[in-house]
């Protein structure tokens, strides 16, 4: 058998082990059976590429040519494709692992000059609102500032923000309170669900999820998601076939 046949079967077999718990019955169910029925968010995400690979698992077990070699052999990037959904399912890196940042916040009575100011040297178009108890109250973004300016061109096309607040900015959020919470271990897929479930349920997207110790709305702020942010660090595409 070949080493990198030997290295596919033993990541199978750890990854077929690992499922187990989750059959909730001391009954036989296939690798299949338990990858259907697996309520993991990345085994999810993964099913029919797992199913396609089992069915390879299969065939080097359970068929042979006439020398007693197994009538497949798995390439080697077949054996790290498997290895890293293993390493994911086993160990997903969480919000915190990947966006974990200093958030910029403003408060209800800050100049919006400051406001201004803190986008134009950052890179961050989305700024969480405090009231005087340092609770969230909203979110504005580059999109509500927008609005606001177009309100406040005079007759003459002058633009009038003198001594505007960010309160005044308030009227001018598209839909109010559009954000949620989500807790520091919580995986990438749960994060990504949050935006896709808003989609689904009220047909707009989020303009955030905070990142909390436990998800508290009470707690400090870790890290800020957007929908831009999965670019790059979820596979959307992956579909492994025999």
């Amino acid at each position: 058998m070949k080493e990198s046949t030997k290295l596919f079967i033993d990541v199978y077999n750890k990854l077929d082990k690992f499922l187990d718990p989750e059959s909730n019955n001391n009954n036989y169910r296939s690798f299949s059976a338990k990858v259907d029925n697996s309520n993991n968010r990345v085994v999810r995400q993964y099913r029919k590429t797992l199913k396609s690979l089992g069915d390879l698992r299969n065939a080097i077990i359970h068929n042979h040519i006439n020398d007693g070699k197994p009538i497949a052999d798995p390439h080697i990037k077949t054996v790290e494709l498997l290895n890293d959904i293993y390493n994911e399912v086993t160990k997903p890196k969480t919000v915190y692992d990947l966006f974990k940042k200093e958030v910029q916040g403003v408060n209800l009575e800050d100049p919006l000059k400051d406001l201004l100011l803190n986008i134009n040297e950052s890179s961050f178009s989305q700024f969480p609102v405090y009231d005087d108890k340092d609770k969230i109250i909203e979110i504005i973004n580059t999109n509500t500032i927008a609005r606001w300016l177009s309100a406040q061109l005079d007759d003459n096309g002058d633009l009038l923000i003198l001594d505007t607040k960010v309160k005044n900015l308030i009227p001018f959020i598209e839909y109010s309170n559009n954000y949620k919470f989500i807790r520091r271990d919580a995986t990438i897929y749960h994060a990504y669900d949050m935006f896709i479930d808003c989609i689904d349920n009220s047909k707009r997207n989020l303009d955030a999820v905070f990142v909390t110790h436990s998800g508290s709305e009470s707690e400090s702020i870790l890290g800020l998601i957007t929908v831009d942010d999965f670019a790059g660090k979820i596979d959307f595409n992956i579909n492994w076939e025999l």
